[in-house]
C-alpha cells in the first residue's frame, strides 16, 4: 500500500475514534497502517487497544504479537501469539510465528514443536520447512535439517538461503561434493551471494 494511502487511513480511523473512543475495529485498521509504515510503537498501542475493548477478537493478539516480533521482543510476541492460538485454534500463522520466536530465543525444542503443527496445518509451505530445517541445525541434527531443506527445496527452488543452509548442514555431516554443489546454486541464484 502507498505511503498516501495509509496516511489516509490513518486519518479517517482517528477521526473514528474522535466519534468513539471504544472503537476497535477502528484501532485495528490504524494500528495495521502504522506497522506498514514501520512505526511498530504506535501500532502496537492501537492493538493495546483493540485487545481491552475487544478481547475475543484474535487479529488484535495475532497483530501485536508480530510487532512485538519485528522488534525483538519475543516473550511479548510469544504471549500474543499463544492467546491467538487459543482464541482460533490449530492454525499455520500463530505456530509459525511463535515456532520462529522460540527458535529466536534459542528454545529449539519449542520451536520444532510449534514449526512441526505449522507444517501439519500447512504442508505445502516452504519457509515453515526451511525455518524448522534452521533449528534442526542449530542443535546440530544435521540430518533432519538437510530432511527439511530437501522438502522446502521441493516445494520452492528459487530460494539461495535454502540452498547454502542445506550446504552447511551436508558440509558438518561430511557430504562435501553435494555440498558445494548447493554452493554453486546459491551462486547461479544470487551471483553477489558471497561477496
Amino acid at each position: 500500500m502507498k505511503k498516501d494511502d495509509l496516511m489516509r487511513i490513518i486519518a479517517e480511523t482517528t477521526q473514528a475514534i474522535k466519534k468513539d473512543s471504544r472503537d476497535a475495529k477502528a484501532y485495528f485498521f490504524r494500528g495495521c497502517a502504522y506497522g506498514e509504515l514501520g512505526d511498530l510503537k504506535r501500532a502496537i498501542a492501537d492493538f493495546n487497544q483493540v485487545v481491552k475493548f475487544a478481547p475475543h477478537v484474535p487479529n488484535g493478539y495475532f497483530n501485536r504479537g508480530q510487532a512485538y516480533m519485528e522488534l525483538g521482543n519475543f516473550q511479548k510476541a510469544i504471549k500474543d501469539l499463544s492467546k491467538y492460538i487459543e482464541i482460533i485454534g490449530d492454525n499455520f500463522e500463530g505456530y509459525f510465528y511463535r515456532g520462529c520466536c522460540y527458535a529466536d530465543l534459542d528454545e529449539s525444542e519449542k520451536a520444532i514443536a510449534d514449526l512441526s503443527k505449522a507444517i501439519k496445518c500447512d504442508p505445502e509451505n516452504a519457509s515453515a520447512y526451511y525455518c524448522r530445517g534452521m533449528t534442526y541445525g542449530d542443535i546440530k541434527n544435521y540430518r533432519a535439517a538437510v530432511k527439511d531443506f530437501d522438502k522446502s527445496i521441493e516445494l520452492y527452488s528459487e530460494d539461495e538461503e535454502v540452498y547454502f543452509a542445506r550446504g552447511c548442514a551436508l558440509n558438518e555431516l561430511k557430504r562435501y561434493k553435494k555440498a558445494i554443489a548447493d554452493f554453486d546454486i546459491v551462486i547461479e541464484l544470487d551471483p553477489e551471494y558471497f561477496k
